[in-house]
């Protein structure tokens, strides 16, 4: 008695695979621009934006390096030889060292509205001038910078803006702060390409 085996029915099924309608995926669009900010008014800012998200960099000066002598502080307080005193120049010269960096996320919030926020490095330092004159014979000694360090900080900088995309160009406020102490506007000019 011999056994039968049918062979195996194979049957095709319908495979019906539904394709998702994919947007394309957006390509990163770059912007460049000038940067400004009362204390530091030379700056670049350089970025991206894809779809939603993006980053960017943002570096600020004043050009200045100016050095100092010695440390002050908001009372004129200055620590000087026994044999010399000082006086502060007439109508308070200052000079100002100011340059930060900062980077951060870019959000696309609408095609023309996108906001950014950032965190980096500071460094303001407010310097006075003063001259030191001899005892003596009232010569001078002395004419140099001090450091405020009352009013100078440096540390974490973090800064906030709002950008509006006009066509290819863009406009940007907001504002910047150094150890949360500080606090300046931000102004900005760019283009997208």
């Amino acid at each position: 008695f011999e056994s039968y085996h049918r062979p195996p029915v194979v049957t095709e099924k319908n495979t019906f695979v539904e394709k998702k309608n994919h947007k394309p995926r957006e390509k990163m669009k770059f912007f460049i621009g000038y940067s400004f900010s009362p204390t530091a008014p030379y700056g670049i800012t350089i970025g991206g934006v894809a779809r939603r998200v993006g980053w960017y960099a943002r570096f600020k000066t004043n050009m200045s390096f100016r050095d100092y002598t010695k440390e002050c502080n908001d009372e004129r307080v200055l620590d000087v030889r026994n044999d010399v005193y000082y006086q502060f120049t007439p109508g308070m010269k200052k000079k100002t060292n100011s340059h930060i960096g900062t980077a951060g996320l870019v959000i696309k919030c609408t095609p023309w509205l996108y906001t950014s926020v950032g965190l980096g490095y500071g460094e303001r330092s407010l310097l006075w001038h003063y001259t030191a004159y001899s005892y003596t014979n009232n010569n001078i000694q002395e004419e140099a910078w001090c450091k405020n360090i009352d009013s100078s900080y440096k540390g974490i900088a973090g800064d906030i803006d709002v950008m509006v995309k006009l066509g290819q160009v863009y406009i940007s406020a907001g504002c910047s702060t150094i150890s949360f102490e500080y606090i300046d506007l931000n102004a900005g000019l760019g283009v997208f390409f």
